[in-house]
């Protein structure tokens, strides 16, 4: 049965006064954004007569969060450029500084990315670059959540994807180079690309 509740003051404190002796149960309220870091149910047992029992503490901490976005880094420089876009559909991968992982997610359609809930403490995230695609940054960034923190990691993955070009070597017939019918193509001619 409930025998009192009260709200901590500026410090955190609380206290329960004027009880009579006898076994008591201490529990917290949850909240939903905040992590219990030790048990939220603390039992007393046999609080004796005139006994002052202090040092029944609960420790939490709020949930923090990480965000960031993944681009196509056209000029391949490792710096998103404003006209670089998101680029969605790659697996982003949360773990702890130990490298056990921790959660895993799909960029949206803008190439940004976010994982929330989590526990103070450090984590990488690590992109794993499409298929057909190079990174043009690193593909793991080490970072530190503190309690209630929402750290953003900005454009943190680039990529960029190998390109080709192609032409013909014709011999024009009637000297106008013009495209007509009288081209036709030429084989063992050296093309040389430069950059």
């Amino acid at each position: 049965e409930q025998v009192a509740q009260t709200a901590t003051d500026a410090t955190g404190a609380y206290t329960f006064g004027d009880l009579t002796p006898g076994d008591y149960i201490i529990i917290e309220q949850s909240k939903s954004d905040w992590i219990a870091l030790t048990p939220t149910q603390i039992n007393v047992d046999v609080l004796a007569s005139g006994q002052v029992v202090t040092g029944q503490n609960f420790v939490n901490t709020q949930k923090a969060k990480v965000d960031g976005y993944k681009y196509d880094d056209y000029d391949r420089d490792g710096v998103r450029d404003t006209n670089e876009p998101g680029l969605g559909g790659v697996t982003i991968t949360l773990k702890t500084a130990a490298g056990a992982t921790v959660a895993t997610t799909t960029t949206a359609a803008d190439g940004s990315f976010s994982f929330t809930g989590l526990a103070p403490g450090d984590y990488t995230v690590t992109e794993t670059p499409p298929a057909g695609s190079t990174a043009s940054s690193p593909v793991t960034k080490s970072f530190t959540l503190t309690s209630g923190e929402s750290e953003s990691l900005g454009y943190v993955f680039g990529n960029y994807k190998k390109a080709s070009i192609s032409g013909f070597k014709y011999e024009d017939n009637d000297g106008t180079a013009a495209t007509s019918a009288d081209q036709s193509g030429e084989s063992g001619w050296t093309i040389t690309l430069y950059n």
